[in-house]
């Protein structure tokens, strides 16, 4: 072994690291687990200079700076290993039932690190194999160690993907669906018999004609329009908010969480417009309709929404639009109000009444609102090229981008736990 697994924090260097995360979904549409992606300011994807530096910065990174469960909620976390990573025993750095060892697709499969692999599984690792396609006999002894078998379905095909599925079934191998896109993907990949799913198929839309739309939807549909209005005072917002229980109820118990901190419970929807503001106040019922309105959707869209509304927000002043901080919470959280709702989104933001600057960047994709959705949406892929494109157009010094991102993580999740 060499010495570098000894020393690792020598690793970290000045320049910022940046960490993304993809969901894994279970066939319930549940989150399984994050796969968690190294990513530099100005690099998109693995450092092809030096993968291993990449992969020892996700580590060092997450585990000692960031801290996985403020990434992952406690879920498990996929990282990606190449062939010097895992002979230098760096995933002996994490711990074992908190991580997915992901041995990479350009691993070859020699004796070292086959019998590495099985060190880690006798060690209660969890293995995975990276963008699996063929059933070739080299990789025969990595496939028999590996836990859960990944898929790139894009670069397999439809029949490829279900050969693979077929030529697992009914071993002890799970099956991870990488690249599923659309819904449809989805229901094919599970009906072969596929464990998990990767990709962004969960935030596509799935249209509805509008007397479909349940009643419920449309009456906070039509609340969210009330909080449109400007003039409304702090009795007409009382009176909207107190003709919803469910919305009243919610409301009074993310003002009283910890996460507020006020000194004595409050009671009712006129202590809580004292107590937190009239615009944090509209912010929060917003979020809360949203919420409920896509209760009957893939909990990680709302999980998303909320991260991209406190993320745009948290970019403010960054891009020296403080006085857009409202505008911009709205932005992100109504980027997926179609698929929320599945109506149009320039019918809904029509019904909604929602602020010109912000259907301009949520419809035509212009203005500075939308460079700001872009910077964050660009961010959630890992799209570095495209975040330094933003961040020149907003005059935005990129590197103070990850720290927001973090925080939106994190009250997302405090959110959707209280």
């Amino acid at each position: 072994m060499t010495s570098q697994s000894d020393n690792p924090g020598r690793l970290e260097e000045t320049s910022r690291v940046y960490v993304a995360r993809q969901p894994i979904f279970d066939a319930r549409r549940g989150v399984h687990a994050y796969e968690l992606l190294y990513r530099s300011g100005r690099v998109q994807s693995y450092d092809a200079r030096d993968p291993n530096q990449a992969t020892a910065r996700v580590i060092v990174n997450s585990l000692l700076h960031i801290g996985l469960d403020r990434l992952t909620g406690g879920r498990r976390a996929f990282i990606n290993f190449t062939r010097d990573m895992l002979l230098d025993d760096y995933a002996l750095l994490l711990p074992q039932q908190e991580v997915v060892v992901e041995v990479l697709e350009t691993v070859e499969p020699t004796p070292e690190i086959i019998a590495t692999c099985a060190a880690l599984k006798e060690r209660g690792y969890t293995l995975a194999l990276d963008d699996f396609v063929l059933l070739e006999e080299p990789y025969r002894p990595l496939v028999e160690l590996a836990d859960i078998i990944k898929v790139d379905c894009q670069l397999a095909g439809p029949a490829g993907s279900r050969q693979l599925a077929d030529a697992f079934r009914g071993s002890n191998k799970r099956l991870l669906a990488e690249k599923v896109e659309t819904e449809e993907q989805f229901l094919a990949a599970a009906s072969w018999g596929y464990d998990y799913f990767q990709g962004y198929f969960f935030s596509k839309p799935v249209m509805v004609e509008a007397v479909d739309v349940p009643g419920f939807k449309l009456n906070y549909l039509r609340i969210l329009q009330e909080l449109q209005r400007p003039e409304l005072d702090f009795e007409q917002l009382e009176q909207i908010v107190k003709s919803e229980l469910s919305l009243s109820y919610r409301l009074l118990r993310y003002i009283n969480s910890a996460a507020f901190r006020f000194r004595r419970r409050i009671e009712t929807i006129r202590e809580a417009l004292v107590a937190i503001g009239e615009r944090e106040f509209r912010k929060w019922v917003a979020l809360i309709c949203l919420a409920t309105m896509g209760e009957d959707r893939p909990r990680e869209l709302l999980v998303q929404s909320t991260i991209r509304a406190h993320f745009c927000e948290g970019l403010a002043a960054a891009c020296n639009l403080e006085a857009q901080r409202t505008d911009l919470f709205l932005t992100g959280l109504f980027s997926q109000l179609e698929a929320i709702v599945g109506r149009p989104l320039p019918e809904l933001l029509d019904e909604v009444g929602v602020a010109p600057d912000i259907k301009q960047a949520l419809i035509d994709g212009t203005g500075p609102l939308a460079d700001v959705l872009g910077a964050v949406t660009a961010y959630e892929r890992g799209d570095w090229d495209q975040v330094t494109l933003y961040a020149g157009r907003l005059g935005m010094d990129e590197s103070r981008v990850p720290d927001p991102y973090l925080e939106a993580v994190e009250r997302a999740q405090w959110v959707f736990a209280t």
